[in-house]
């Protein structure tokens, strides 16, 4: 584990459940050796699509985490899920208070500049949305 960063905590609002391994290629899977830690880096996805039960840490700790949702959405609904990563342990209101919307919207607006300097003025709304989603990979 590389400690030079010092521990982070992952919160998150809702209904979710924790998922952790370590950020360590699965050897096994890829070049017929050993793993280097019982938990590797595909194991969230590992549990998450083929269900494999002991890919994930049970001691919740690791180099990678993620908070799994299975949600339920209706025709034309919306699912929002509300993570944070920090270095200390606060409060979800502090979490996910006023400041957490401030800090998304701040967000937001940053992203929005960027791909407005970054598209050519005559391309159109759905044009732009494609340029987008490009320069994401998605």
């Amino acid at each position: 584990m590389d400690t030079r960063l010092g521990g982070y905590f992952l919160h998150y609002k809702g209904s979710a459940q924790r998922l952790f391994t370590e950020d360590e290629t699965n050897n096994e899977r890829l070049f017929g050796t050993p793993n280097p830690a019982p938990y590797v880096k595909d194991g969230i996805n590992d549990y998450v699509v083929a269900g494999s039960q002991d890919t994930i840490n049970p001691n919740h700790t690791g180099t990678k985490a993620a908070a799994h949702y299975q949600l339920s959405v209706g025709a034309g609904a919306t699912p929002v899920a509300r993570l944070r990563l920090t270095n200390v342990a606060i409060s979800l209101e502090e979490l996910f208070g006023p400041r957490f919307a401030q800090i998304i919207e701040d967000r937001r607006r940053e992203a929005d500049a960027f791909y407005r300097a970054i598209t050519p003025a005559r391309v159109g709304e759905d044009a732009d949305n494609v340029m987008r989603r490009a320069a994401l990979g998605a």
